[in-house]
């Protein structure tokens, strides 16, 4: 992908690494806090994206959002007679996406005319390259 999302797809080869330290969050504050979070931003950065490439931006925002909610797990984290929601999370611990991370989501969902989600053809159709050209 083009920059800025050239960005995200850098942070890819460290999510399981950093998801297990509990630093993606962290990482991902610090290294993708500049992506576009306005909407004309958005929109300027996604114009040029042919189809193939905005699949490919949905799917990896999809990853990238989920390695943010579920980082770091607070689960083992705490003392084990804390109260924990199905999530793992603390019970009075509210979340939410950056809009630097949110924004662009919900707008290349919008443009491929999909939700924002990391779905079947975001994991698996959208996901594969050909090995015997």
């Amino acid at each position: 992908l083009p920059p800025p999302w050239d960005e995200l797809v850098k942070i890819m080869d460290f999510v399981p690494s950093y998801s297990v330290q509990g630093r993606f969050r962290e990482i991902a504050d610090s290294e993708l806090q500049d992506l576009p979070s306005s909407r004309q931003g958005i929109e300027k950065a996604i114009k040029d994206l042919s189809e193939g490439e905005l699949e490919c931006l949905h799917s990896v925002l999809g990853y990238v959002c989920l390695a943010y909610i579920h980082s770091p797990p607070d689960v083992y984290e705490q003392d084990a007679d804390e109260t924990v929601n199905i999530m793992g999370r603390l019970a009075n611990t509210e979340f939410r996406l950056p809009k630097w991370l949110s924004m662009p989501w919900l707008l290349v969902s919008q443009s491929l005319g999909r939700r924002p989600m990391l779905d079947y053809a975001g994991c698996v159709l959208n996901n594969w390259e050909r090995i015997d050209p």
